[in-house]
């Protein structure tokens, strides 16, 4: 549902809607017109029927075409909770196109033929660490934490696992049984771990690295130890989260290490374990292993026409069940097609998954292209990562909430509250988000009203060291700009606040509706016109430790910018300070410089939080002000 959230961005608070003009009203019969050809092209693709609920919407004058929109999304979002938790089997994983292995990028294939000390070397500041390994270390605990909800990690049992090792052990000539053993010992099959954060462990990246362990995936696989395997697993090491990749990356190894041995598997296991008290603990979990699951135990063979019987019943119960758990969450009846390929003997639950899951395509391919810029305000979807913010208030939620505040559904001042709308600024913010009820003057510090605040406002965790409140539509994009640019670049550290009821003469701040966030300390990125640091900020900035190990490693535009060597902020500090030069900010020496409104981002921080709908103050006209980021053109 990419285009959702791109809306918003491009279209709810664009730059160019600071003011923005009304837009003529459709009339009556225009938008009924809309929304009937909207529902059958989501019908004709899907080949569903219409809805009673959603054929009344149409028809009815007082619904707008973004609630019919809410209503059809939904349908869409619950097909595919049916798709989520089905257990992944060949032959259903193949049907659904839900395979257990994830696609491998370009850049990841380019990493499967670097060495460890390569690739080593390609983490060497990362998060301004000052070696590759203990980059590489922090690297893979991001790729845990960013896994570790997976939709794949959610789901996945011991049986799974049991199962992809009797599929994948004979390939490696191994007992099914030693690496169960092996990988209950390492990491109590937790599908993703990391060294000190198996079994059910908290730690932390310092463990690994006080130890010098790169320890990964379900069999807790070293990064050194990967080298000799990784072409038969065929991905990085820091991929081996995903089951499928970290089971057999386990396997590999054991199979390696045996055949090192001729076949000796204490000594093959001395060596997993790189002790002699470890091997033991190995060989002793293996030998469980044996005992509890079975694994190599021989079983007698089903007559064939009992299990062929069997196997027509239990197909049949999953086709049954499968359909009237689409329906149920369609809230539709499936095409009669469908009915009677779950009917059909000859038709296994493959099949009929296939036809469910190219309704479930056609009806998002429906909504990809929506490009109306009232869809993306109603829905309130997500960036193209997929993760989903709030939904708006509807006009009509707005009218209702005015009439709370003011006493009149036009968002007027009253009931003693004077309205945000009132003034020339923030209009379109006023028109989307609705008026904010105050008392005082919009220049001095004033008093919201409070159920306003507690209609729009959340106080959250936002990733930064200390927490933020801000408007509930964007707590989520917003948290998730910050998670990925703290994956790349270690930065942002910590707000100095997001909801602020503040403003000017003009009217409110962005910060009052709390859709603007500051990062750091104002000397960090300061406000003036060029965005550079003068003698007396980077003194103050030379006494902020806490930011001198970040490292310019990652900004591709150091040449170009007078810092084309790679170096810590501290050091660059140092040596603007003993020439009397000013400073690039911290922001910009990081991640790349900043450009004027209006132009596409250079500086890594400002493309990161653009494309999850944020701009960065850093890339205004007129003044800069590097610690400043708000939904686009809030402001």
């Amino acid at each position: 549902m990419k285009n959702f959230h791109n809306n918003w961005r491009d279209y709810l608070l664009s730059e160019s809607a600071e003011e923005p003009e009304e837009p003529e009203k459709e009339t009556k019969k225009q938008e009924k017109e809309d929304k009937g050809a909207l529902v059958k092209k989501v019908f004709d693709k899907s080949k569903l029927k219409v809805p009673k609920e959603i054929e009344k919407l149409v028809a009815n004058e007082d619904v707008d075409i973004s609630e019919l929109i809410l209503q059809l999304k939904g349908i869409w979002d619950k097909l595919a909770k049916v798709f989520e938790p089905i257990a992944i089997t060949t032959t259903v994983g193949a049907a659904l196109g839900l395979s257990t292995e994830k696609e491998v990028t370009t850049d990841q294939k380019a990493d499967l033929n670097l060495s460890y000390k390569q690739m080593r070397e390609k983490f060497k500041g990362y998060k301004g660490e000052p070696t590759g390994f203990t980059g590489y270390i922090h690297f893979l605990w991001d790729e845990f934490d960013k896994n570790k909800k997976d939709a794949l990690i959610q789901s996945w049992t011991k049986k799974q696992t049991e199962s992809l090792v009797k599929q994948l052990a004979p390939k490696y000539g191994l007992e099914p049984y030693i690496p169960m053993g092996v990988m209950s010992g390492e990491s109590g099959h937790n599908p993703v771990g990391i060294y000190g954060q198996t079994r059910g462990r908290k730690g932390n990246p310092a463990e690994a690295i006080k130890v010098n362990s790169t320890a990964y995936g379900m069999g807790a696989v070293t990064q050194t130890t990967y080298e000799s395997i990784k072409h038969k697993v065929g991905v990085p090491h820091y991929m081996i989260w995903n089951p499928r990749y970290g089971i057999e990356a386990a396997i590999a190894t054991i199979a390696n290490n045996i055949k090192f041995h001729k076949g000796d598997l204490a000594k093959a296991m001395r060596l997993y374990a790189g002790t002699e008290a470890g091997g033991h603990r190995k060989m002793a979990a293996i030998a469980k292993a044996k005992s509890e699951y079975g694994l190599a135990e021989s079983v007698e063979p089903e007559k064939p026409e009992e299990k062929e019987e069997e196997k027509i019943q239990q197909d049949q119960k999953a086709k049954d069940s499968l359909v009237k758990k689409f329906e149920k969450a369609a809230k539709t009846k499936v095409d009669p097609k469908i009915k009677k390929l779950a009917a059909d003997e000859d038709v296994n639950i493959g099949e009929l998954i296939s036809q469910l899951k190219g309704i479930w395509d056609k009806l998002a391919k429906v909504f990809e292209p929506i490009a109306d810029p009232i869809v993306a305000a109603a829905t309130g979807a997500a960036a193209a990562t997929g993760v989903a913010t709030a939904a708006l208030p509807s006009s009509e939620d707005i009218r209702k909430r005015n009439k709370n505040y003011f006493g009149n559904t036009e968002g007027k001042d009253g009931n003693g509250w004077v309205s945000s709308a009132k003034y020339s600024k923030r209009g379109f913010l006023n028109a989307k988000l609705g008026a904010i009820p105050f008392k005082g003057s919009p220049a001095k510090p004033i008093a919201v009203h409070p159920q306003w605040k507690e209609d729009n406002l959340v106080s959250a965790n936002i990733g930064t060291s200390n927490g933020a409140i801000v408007h509930k539509s964007v707590l989520k994009s917003l948290r998730t700009a910050i998670e990925e640019s703290q994956t790349v670049y270690g930065l942002p550290l910590r707000n100095n606040g997001a909801y602020v009821a503040k403003g000017t003469e003009k009217g409110l701040s962005a910060h009052a509706w709390g859709v603007a966030i500051d990062f750091e300390i104002s000397s960090a990125n300061p406000y003036n016109r060029d965005g550079m640091l003068d003698k007396g900020d980077v003194r103050i900035m030379l006494k902020k430790e806490n930011y001198h190990k970040f490292t310019n490693s990652k900004n591709s535009y150091r040449a170009e910018m007078g810092i084309g060597k790679i170096q810590t902020y501290g050091e660059y500090l140092q040596s603007a300070d003993a020439t009397g030069k000013r400073a690039w900010p911290l922001y910009a020496f990081v991640a790349g410089p900043m450009v004027g409104r209006g132009q596409t981002p250079k500086n890594g921080i400002s493309t990161i939080f653009k494309k999850h709908g944020w701009d960065w103050g850093g890339d205004w006209g007129g003044k800069k002000d590097g610690m400043h980021f708000s939904i686009s053109g809030a402001g």
